[in-house]
């Protein structure tokens, strides 16, 4: 999970990111699980996914820093975690996101950052590559 500590170094105290889009799951996971969404904060991080998946992920991640949620009411959710983190601002991937889903974070929080940060750190953390991605 090295992946998810670069991303945590890389954002400040006080953001919670949210992470859709299957690939950029995948990177940080090193999970095929493509339904949900990862959730990332300075200190924490949440995969949330439905019931076809869930016992998946619970393998998947039971010797990991991550915290696997059974999906039932994203939105609340979403509201729980970012109050939980203390969260002031929320990171969406913007090349990813559709205006419906923007207008579903903003229910959550007025506060979510859509000029391309989260976009820019990904893509910044993908472009350096291990030895195994090289192979």
């Amino acid at each position: 999970m090295k992946n998810i500590k670069n991303l945590q170094n890389r954002i400040s105290i006080g953001s919670v990111c949210v992470i859709e889009n299957p690939i950029n799951m995948r990177y940080f996971t090193g999970s095929n699980i493509d339904t949900g969404c990862l959730v990332i904060s300075k200190e924490n991080c949440f995969f949330i996914t439905d019931f076809r998946y869930i016992e998946v992920a619970e393998k998947h991640f039971e010797n990991s820093d991550i915290s696997v949620v059974l999906q039932d009411n994203l939105s609340l959710q979403l509201s729980k975690i970012f109050n939980n983190c203390s969260a002031k601002k929320m990171l969406i991937e913007t090349d990813y996101q559709s205006i419906s889903k923007l207008s579903f974070f903003r229910k959550i929080t007025e506060n979510v950052v859509t000029d391309n940060t989260l976009d820019k750190i990904i893509s910044d953390l993908r472009s350096i590559k291990t030895l195994y991605e090289i192979e």
